[in-house]
């Protein structure tokens, strides 16, 4: 097997406030490609499996006793701006892969 090193640049996050309390969520370009895959195919998902994945994805970062505060709605506007911070970043949109652009 080769041998390689990889140098990663800064991390990215979206910096967000809850309760006067600053959490920073890694953006999809810093994730380790296995939970990015998950991340990547959530549109295909059920109701219930993408707010499962949610709850499990923003808990890591969180808290779950954070998380467990939020409601859906607050939940799903927190996935819609990391989604968004991604893409000003120059990440991946949500449910396309680096071969789809440009097609």
């Amino acid at each position: 097997m080769p041998k390689y090193s990889l140098t990663r640049k800064d991390e990215a996050y979206l910096t967000i406030e809850i309760d006067e309390k600053t959490y920073n969520i890694p953006l999809a370009n810093t994730l380790k490609v296995k939970k990015l895959r998950k991340i990547m195919k959530i549109g295909k998902q059920s109701e219930e499996e993408q707010t499962d994945f949610l709850f499990d994805f923003f808990g890591e970062y969180l808290g779950d006793e954070v998380v467990d505060e939020l409601t859906l709605p607050d939940l799903r506007e927190l996935f819609e701006l990391w989604g968004k911070a991604n893409k000003e970043a120059g990440g991946l949109s949500l449910g396309e892969s680096s071969a789809s652009e440009g097609s």
